[in-house]
């Protein structure tokens, strides 16, 4: 009798199994796109959290805005100006702390380019690289995330959030020591730093995204909720 209930159990173990591999293994293409949504959707809540707070860019070498080339290609002509060496660390550190501003506000911008992904290929994405669904998250919503986010960091930058002077005063400051200096013989400099700034920002965010969906990839304990952990449990059996 024994034997014949081990028997019993071994068949019924094995047909459960069997399920739970078919609803693995059997998941459609909306269920995929569903999975890399929630990863993007905790990615871009990561990469908010991380980067939307004091020093997030600062003081963080891999993300830290540098100048624009145009920007350093005159520091040494200007620098030796009385006060230009101050407005420089000033311009420096307003725009890193004007793009750590409009960062943390940033999480709804995203997550609506996120719902609004037409993923036709999801398991393509989910067996691709490490990063496959931020880079498309990148490749089909950056023209529409940077219109969306450009307003934003526009704001920040006229905050006065360096010493009570905005980082577009402290710009304009210094181009108009070059302008009417050096500037009068070699011809004005005129940068964009609101284009510049919301670049920078979008691909620091988008290097966190990748930097998550990576985990949620490879560690079994980042997928937060069933989807994820349907969804990727797939990467698993690779």
């Amino acid at each position: 009798m024994k034997k014949i209930y081990a028997f019993i159990f071994s068949i019924l173990l094995l047909s459960s199994c069997k399920d739970v591999l078919k609803t693995i293994s059997d998941l459609t293409n909306a269920e995929n796109a569903e999975g890399l949504k929630s990863a993007l959707n905790i990615g871009a809540q990561k990469a908010v959290g991380f980067l939307g707070v004091e020093n997030g860019f600062l003081k963080n070498p891999a993300f830290k805005i540098p100048f624009p080339d145009q920007i350093q290609e005159i520091i040494p002509g200007i620098q030796g100006f009385p006060g230009v060496s101050n407005l420089l660390d000033q311009l420096d550190l307003g725009i890193n702390r004007s793009a750590e501003d409009a960062v943390k506000d940033a999480l709804p911008i995203l997550a609506n380019a996120i719902k609004g992904m037409t993923i036709t290929d999801a398991a393509g994405i989910l067996f691709g690289a490490e990063d496959a669904a931020s880079q498309y998250l990148k490749k089909t919503s950056q023209a529409a995330l940077i219109k969306a986010l450009a307003p934003q960091i526009a704001q920040s930058l006229a905050k006065p959030l360096v010493g009570g002077m905005s980082t577009t005063k402290i710009w304009e400051q210094i181009a108009t020591v070059y302008n009417g200096s050096i500037g009068m013989f070699t011809g004005s400099i005129n940068v964009n730093l609101d284009k510049y700034v919301t670049e920078k920002a979008l691909d620091a965010l988008f290097v966190k995204i990748a930097e998550e969906e990576k985990k949620i990839r490879t560690d079994a304990n980042s997928r937060v909720n069933s989807i994820l952990d349907r969804v990727f449990r797939q990467l698993d059996k690779k």
